[in-house]
């Protein structure tokens, strides 16, 4: 048997121990690497290669052995510190939003069953293979952007609006189009993904590709959707530029990228400070025009700073209207009926999981996963922090509803999607390598004084950049 095939087999029985097929391959790579590095070792002490090969496998111990040990360490990492997080917002959300449907004030659009799909999506998309987006992510990128732009061809022309804004009727629902903003940000991580090493080219590249789907948005339109995919972009192109994934000058590239993101906060200062600026004069001075626009501003202002610390706050009697109830302003309700102790204890587990996701997004190992899993987390943490300042009444826009807490079906199953699929990132991703983050090796084995050594507590496989 030829060297070469001996090394092949014995790494086929090492693999069949390996339970755990994602992991299979990043094993024997290491296994093969140190057989071949160890037969060289013996070739050059004037063994033949054929001698050098048996001595190298006999070294490295009985296959069977090795893989038992190899299938030990190499284990998805379950996320149940973050599933816990998500859970408790769940559990928050449902309970709020059923004790307000006991209320005689409650507009009764509470329906717990809505929760249901959005478990399961989450569940779902938890044990998805996240590496099949970089089979081919620039199909994914075209597909949302042809189906955003026929779904606003159809509105349009349908004339399916409300309040200026363009929505989806279908079967007694509507459906906002904004809510495409959520998406977005994962299909531009994944169009940054496939330009990796185009260098300037490829920064050009992903300019037109934000700007064809912030036009998308501009045109509904949705002001929060353009920003919430704004931060999640330009952050993402930042982060690949400093990764130096393109392999361009960073100040050629970071310059580069500026142009559509300033052209994106002219629109935006355009839109609040000169085409809609009687909306500052109500932002500034709500109580001005108490009985039409600045009546939501001041109620919300109102009843936070008459909340308590611990238990239910009062409400002026000026203000006839529950205001809070709406979903969006679940963080109100909870302000006013529970005390700001309970709000600041939904914020900060709010930060919480942001910060674990974005100390997890940047340890990624590849490429792929550091982009996705960052895509998500800025489009919820942006969501946070948008519907936070609406329901304390300093919100210039209009909001999304606050994740996995204020109901809402759609946004509750795409958020719940997002989040199960960056869970899933964290759990396996740790096996999946496309060659753009790791610079060297570190291996989880050795040899020392002629011992084979194997490090079961094996933690990551590369040296992230």
């Amino acid at each position: 048997m030829q060297s070469s095939e001996r090394i092949k087999q014995y790494c086929d029985e090492v693999k069949e121990q390996i339970r755990w097929k994602k992991a299979r391959e990043a094993a024997v790579s290491e296994i093969e690497d140190h057989i071949l590095d160890q037969r060289d070792a013996y070739i050059n002490e004037g063994c033949d290669e054929d001698c050098a090969t048996k001595k190298a496998i006999l070294q490295m111990g009985d296959a069977e052995i090795v893989g038992a040990q190899l299938d030990k360490c190499y284990k998805p990492r379950p996320q149940w510190l973050m599933l816990s997080a998500t859970a408790i917002l769940f559990a928050i959300g449902m309970l709020v939003n059923f004790y307000i449907d006991s209320l005689p004030e409650s507009l009764n659009r509470f329906d717990p069953l809505g929760y249901i799909p959005a478990f399961a999506a989450l569940v779902i998309c938890y044990f998805l293979d996240f590496s099949i987006l970089g089979k081919n992510p620039r199909a994914v990128y075209f597909q949302v952007l042809s189906i955003s732009w026929v779904i606003w061809l159809y509105a349009y022309f349908s004339k399916s609006s409300i309040n200026g804004r363009l929505y989806w009727f279908a079967g007694g629902f509507s459906v906002s189009l904004s809510y495409m903003a959520l998406i977005f940000p994962l299909a531009y991580a994944l169009f940054v993904y496939s330009m990796k090493g185009r260098k300037l080219k490829g920064i050009v590249c992903c300019n037109i590709a934000y700007t064809a789907l912030a036009v998308v948005l501009m045109l509904i339109p949705s002001m929060c959707g353009l920003i919430v995919f704004t931060i999640s972009a330009f952050t993402l192109l930042c982060f690949a530029v400093c990764r130096n994934w393109f392999e361009a000058d960073k100040r050629t590239a970071l310059a580069a990228i500026l142009i559509p993101f300033l052209t994106v906060l002219l629109f935006a200062v355009y839109f609040i400070f000169f085409s809609h600026n009687e909306r500052l004069s109500v932002f500034f001075a709500p109580e001005k025009y108490i009985g039409e626009a600045g009546y939501q501003y001041a109620y919300l202002r109102g009843i936070i700073g008459n909340a308590k610390l611990i238990g239910q706050g009062a409400v002026s009697p000026a203000f006839k209207e529950a205001v809070y109830l709406e979903n969006k302003f679940l963080l109100s309700f909870i302000a006013h009926r529970f005390g700001v102790a309970a709000l600041l204890a939904v914020i900060i587990l709010g930060i919480a999981i942001f910060a674990a996701s974005i100390y997890k997004s940047l340890k990624e190992k590849s490429a792929l996963g550091s982009l996705v899993s960052l895509s998500i987390i800025l489009t919820i943490a942006s969501e946070m922090l948008l519907s936070v300042f609406e329901a304390l009444g300093y919100g210039l826009i209009s909001s999304f509803e606050f994740p996995f807490i204020s109901y809402g079906r759609l946004s509750l199953i795409i958020n719940s999607a997002l989040m199960g699929f960056m869970l899933s990132i964290f759990r396996t991703g740790e096996f999946f390598n496309d060659g753009l983050s790791i610079k060297e090796k570190n291996s989880f084995i050795s040899f020392k004084d002629g011992r084979f050594i194997l490090d079961i507590n094996f933690k990551k496989s590369g040296q992230r950049a």
